[in-house]
């Protein structure tokens, strides 16, 4: 199924203007990545403590900012979530430390591996990040890719944000993310709709 007509940025800014622009399946998956998401805000809530936490899923990149059919769909989880044990993936015995993504402790890129890697995607930790995610925004940023193992899908590149980053950066808030972290080097925002945002509030462990 091609992609709806060209859409213009100024008229990207709103979810469903996010999601028109993608075809069937890569919707799907994009609504599957924020219904996980919204699952491991659900357990951090119950099972840590931390005080005020934040999980937020934004649409990016060319999908934002071009016009016309995209080769991939770019998406940015960004959270200060911390857990008190790292995250161990369902299959840990059988991949052992041939992945990497499976054994980064990260929840957010466990949580997806886990996930995805069995709906048709070889998800990938990316080592390298391309210079138009590492030359702006937030630094030591990861990126997760999720590549179709079948055709009719497009590769999904998921930036995540953790706790660290935003830490190293003196970030604490979304609100600070958005307007002094996730931005170009004038300063300005990085194109980017928000497609999902929860904040908690729980027993702090200070």
């Amino acid at each position: 199924m091609p992609d709806p007509r060209p859409i213009r940025r100024e008229e990207i800014k709103t979810p469903k203007d996010f999601i028109t622009r993608l075809n069937r399946p890569d919707a799907i998956t994009v609504g599957a990545v924020i219904k996980n998401i919204r699952i491991l805000a659900n357990q951090h809530k119950i099972n840590e403590s931390q005080g005020r936490v934040f999980f937020a899923v934004y649409g990016i990149a060319g999908n934002i900012s071009k016009s016309g059919e995209r080769p991939d769909v770019d998406l940015l989880i960004v959270t200060n979530a911390r857990w008190s044990q790292g995250h161990i993936a369902e299959d840990w015995n059988t991949y052992l430390s041939r992945d990497n993504n499976a054994f980064s402790g990260d929840w957010v890129a466990g949580t997806l591996r886990d996930r995805f890697s069995t709906e048709g995607y070889k998800v990938i930790l990316v080592k390298k990040i391309p210079n138009q995610y590492s030359k702006v925004g937030v630094r030591q940023k990861g990126i997760v890719r999720l590549e179709p193992q079948s055709e009719g899908r497009k590769p999904i590149d998921i930036v995540i944000v953790n706790h660290i980053c935003l830490i190293n950066q003196d970030i604490t808030t979304l609100k600070q993310f958005e307007e002094v972290g996730d931005v170009n080097k004038k300063g300005k925002p990085l194109p980017r709709v928000l497609l999902f945002k929860t904040e908690h509030e729980t027993a702090s462990d200070y």
